[in-house]
C-alpha cells in the first residue's frame, strides 16, 4: 500500500472512539490486538494505550484485503477509513463497543515475531518470562493503568502544593558522600581520578540551603538511593515526596 505514515496524522487515542465520531474520516495507529474473518469481511482490533478500536476491511479492494489478511499479532500498523456505527453488532462490553472504522489505506509499519504471552490482563506467565520481555508485559493494559494511576497521582499532588503557596525545586543528585544512617552509592569522577560522587539518600543538605536562603515553603518529587538490604516498602533506588515549611506548627 502507499506510504500514509509521514501524510496523515493520528486523530485520536485507539480507545477513544465514540458514536460521536461516527461519519467522520480519521487515521488511526498501533499494535494489532486480534484479527477475525467472517464472510471474507475481515475484523482488526487496533490498540494503543488508550484501548482499542475495531477496523473493518471489505474484500471488494483485493489488494487491501490481501495485506490485511496477512496482519498478525502485535505488528504495528496504520490505517484511514470512515467511522461508521456497528449497528446491531454493537458489544457494550467495550467501550468502543458502537463502533468500527471501514478502512480505505492500510500501512505496515513494523512486523513482530510471535509474542511469549498473550499481551492482555490475566496473562497467565511467570514472572521470569515476564521480566525478560519487560517492553511487552508493560503493552498490557493493567500494568498500563498502573503507570497512568501514578501520573495522575503525581500531577495532582503538583497542583495542590503550588495551590497551597508552594515552590517546586530541585536538588542535585551528584553531591559530596554525608556521614548518615544508611550506606551512599558511589559513582567515580572522570575528571578526578581516584575521587567519587556520592548518589544522596536524601538531599537534606541542600534543602537546609534553600530554607536559609528564603525558600519557605517547597516540595519536590525526589529520587533517593540507599545501599541497605531491602525492605518490604523501600527498594535501593524509591521516590519520596519532601516537603519544607518556615513558621507552621503541627497541625
Amino acid at each position: 500500500m502507499a506510504s500514509i505514515l509521514h501524510t496523515t496524522r493520528r486523530t485520536q487515542g485507539n480507545g477513544s472512539y465514540r458514536a460521536a465520531a461516527i461519519g467522520r474520516q480519521v487515521a488511526v495507529y498501533g499494535w494489532v490486538q486480534a484479527y477475525r474473518h467472517h464472510g471474507g469481511v475481515l475484523f482488526v482490533d487496533i490498540r494503543d494505550r488508550t484501548g482499542f478500536v475495531q477496523i473493518r476491511c471489505e474484500n471488494d479492494r483485493a489488494d487491501l484485503h490481501a495485506l490485511a489478511m496477512s496482519l498478525r499479532p502485535e505488528w504495528v500498523i496504520a490505517a484511514t477509513g470512515k467511522v461508521i456505527a456497528r449497528g446491531g453488532n454493537a458489544n457494550a462490553k467495550i467501550a468502543t463497543g458502537e463502533v468500527e472504522i471501514e478502512i480505505d489505506a492500510l500501512e505496515v509499519l513494523s512486523e513482530a515475531q510471535t509474542p511469549p504471552f498473550e499481551i492482555k490482563d490475566g496473562v497467565n506467565a511467570n514472572d521470569d518470562l515476564r521480566l525478560q520481555y519487560r517492553y511487552l508485559d508493560l503493552r498490557r493494559p493493567e500494568l498500563n493503568r498502573n503507570f497512568v494511576a501514578r501520573s495522575h497521582v503525581t500531577q495532582l499532588t503538583r497542583k495542590y502544593f503550588i495551590d497551597n503557596g508552594f515552590l517546586e525545586l530541585e536538588t542535585p543528585i551528584l553531591t559530596k558522600s554525608t556521614p548518615e544512617g544508611a550506606r551512599a552509592y558511589l559513582v567515580p569522577s572522570r575528571i578526578h581520578p581516584g575521587q567519587f560522587y556520592a548518589l544522596p539518600q536524601s538531599p537534606q543538605q541542600f534543602k537546609q540551603l534553600f530554607m536559609m536562603a528564603g525558600m519557605d515553603r517547597y516540595m519536590q518529587i525526589c529520587r533517593c538511593f540507599r545501599d541497605e538490604d531491602l525492605r518490604a516498602d523501600r527498594q535501593p533506588e524509591f521516590t519520596q515526596l519532601d516537603l519544607e515549611m518556615s513558621f507552621v506548627d503541627e497541625d
